[in-house]
């Protein structure tokens, strides 16, 4: 019988050996890669900030615009908007407020401001806006005394934006309504403004509205205020102390009849659900609404767009008019 005890002895500690070698290989190796990686900067988290907007139209497409920009601008701060129907808008930021879950950053019109501020919603800035240098009489007076109250300031102001007349140039020039400029021919008064409607409906293709308001919604409001306040002495909603409306008067209800009377002569027909899509889809001739939907109709392919201030039918210009502001820091609850 053949003794085999030393070689396999010899072979048991070759293969301790190369183990060994292996192990101390790869260990090497590890050691070697650890020492040959560069170190690893942190990884820094961008602030973020929660941002509620109620835009919808050609001001939406502005505004993200510029969040977007911002975003790019700076790594360590990051903005998301979050865009909501203007019709629930502000339930949903009272809700959220009161819940304790409200954005850090939101949009707040100048009219709707004031509730924010009596029932207790949000704080002063101007603590804040001492700390960051920001200076109030970089804006118009009017509009930063828009967000005072009780003389701290409560927002900051972003925008003003007023009603104006868009109309589509091919159906006015099609009417003989246009002059050399492609301005809109519009004689004095009330009943200059009919006759433009009534030529144009006259010219118009079946389904083209002359005018489109929509028959719900604010929009004839707007107009009839601003008709109210071209009248001289009009434009008064409430006694000088402020306990009592005064605009049942002969100036309100003369803005009032003219305006119901557009409807009754189907110079804006009845049944108009969105004004806004009929006109950039090229079904309306005019439309007065706000100077917010002006980034949305120049991208409109079926739409040669003019845009001219609402008419002066009374004595003098004036027109309603809204302004948005920031708000920051809701109070917390």
């Amino acid at each position: 019988m053949r003794d085999t005890s030393c070689k396999t002895g010899y072979r048991r500690n070759k293969l301790i050996t190369l183990s060994i070698m292996l192990i101390a290989l790869l260990l090497l190796g590890g050691c070697s890669a650890e020492r040959e990686e560069p170190p690893q900067a942190p990884v820094v988290q961008p602030v973020i900030l929660e941002y509620w907007t109620p835009f919808s139209g050609g001001d939406n497409i502005f505004m993200t615009g510029l969040v977007e920009q911002f975003n790019k601008e700076h790594q360590d701060i990051r903005v998301d908007q979050i865009n909501s129907r203007l019709d629930d808008y502000y339930s949903r930021l009272r809700t959220a407020i009161l819940s304790g879950n409200a954005p850090d950053l939101a949009v707040i019109h100048a009219t709707n401001l004031p509730q924010f501020v009596q029932n207790g919603y949000i704080e002063s800035l101007d603590g804040l806006a001492a700390e960051t240098g920001l200076d109030w009489g970089q804006f118009s007076t009017k509009i930063a005394e828009s967000t005072v109250y009780g003389g701290a300031h409560y927002a900051v102001p972003l925008d003003t934006h007023t009603l104006v007349l868009y109309y589509n140039k091919k159906y006015l020039r099609a009417a003989g309504l246009l002059d050399t400029a492609d301005k809109p021919v519009i004689g004095r008064g009330e009943q200059g403004f009919t006759a433009f409607l009534q030529k144009l409906k006259q010219s118009v293709p079946p389904g083209v509205a002359p005018l489109a308001l929509p028959s719900t919604r604010i929009d004839s409001v707007w107009l009839w205020w601003s008709l109210y306040n071209q009248i001289e002495g009009g434009g008064v909603f409430y006694n000088p102390d402020g306990t009592q409306a005064v605009f049942n008067n002969k100036a309100s209800l003369q803005a009032l009849e003219f305006v119901n009377s557009l409807y009754q002569r189907e110079l804006i027909p009845p049944g108009i659900n969105d004004a806004f899509k009929l006109f950039y889809d090229g079904e309306a001739a005019v439309l007065i609404t706000g100077v917010w939907g002006t980034g949305a109709f120049e991208k409109a392919e079926k739409l040669e767009l003019g845009v001219v201030p609402v008419p002066v039918i009374y004595d003098h210009p004036a027109v309603w008019g809204d302004s948005i502001r920031w708000r920051f820091r809701p109070k917390v609850r």
